[in-house]
This record gives C-alpha cells, structure tokens and sequence, in this order.
C-alpha cells in the first residue's frame, strides 16, 4: 500500500475486514487517518518530544529512518549523515534540509 485509497482497494479487493501495515506506518505515522500531513513537520515535532523526554538517540536515529525513508532514497547523503549523526542538533539540521531538499524537488516535477 503507497496510498490512503490502497486501504479501500484493498478491502474491496479481498473482502477482508481489517488491513495490516507494518513500514508504512513506521514512514507516516498518520497513514491510517486520512490525512495528509507533513512528514517533515511530524519529524521536527517528534525531534521536539525527544528533547523533552530525553529519549535514547539510538531509538531517535531509528524513527528517523523510517520518516525519511523516501528522501533518504533520494539522496543517499542524508542516509549516511544520519547514520554519522548522534545529537538531536544534528537530527534537526539533517531535518531542516531534508525538508528544504524536498521543497525545491517538489517545484522541480
């Protein structure tokens, strides 16, 4: 599934009552709402929670794969930035210009 439509098709599809997700949700988090937020925020704000629970940079790097999972495809940099990568000032740098990165991809297609 790519889409929030594919969750339709898909019971249409086979009659079954329930979907399953497991890296889409990991990619989105809000997949299953419908709504069609920013990754690039949702990342910034997780990157905030962080902050404030002092979650373990391990668990952060890890998230951040899978929000950046598309950008990351890309432009192989910001994989391996993020893997060199191991404080939150860095994730937020990596995350203020992946979002840049795909501002200007988005008004080159």
């Amino acid at each position: 599934m790519e889409t929030f439509e594919d969750i339709q098709k898909c019971f249409d599809a086979s009659g079954c009552d329930a979907v399953m997700s497991a890296e889409k949700i990991l990619e989105n988090p809000f997949y299953f709402s419908g709504v069609d937020y920013n990754i690039d925020d949702i990342a910034l704000e997780y990157l905030d929670i962080s902050r404030e629970t002092d979650n373990d940079i391990a668990y952060v790097r890890s998230h951040l794969f899978k929000f950046y999972y598309h950008a990351c495809k890309l432009d192989m940099s910001y994989n391996q930035r993020l893997c060199d990568s191991s404080t939150l000032e860095e994730f937020y740098k990596i995350g203020e210009e992946i979002r840049e990165f795909r501002k200007v991809r988005l008004l080159r297609i």
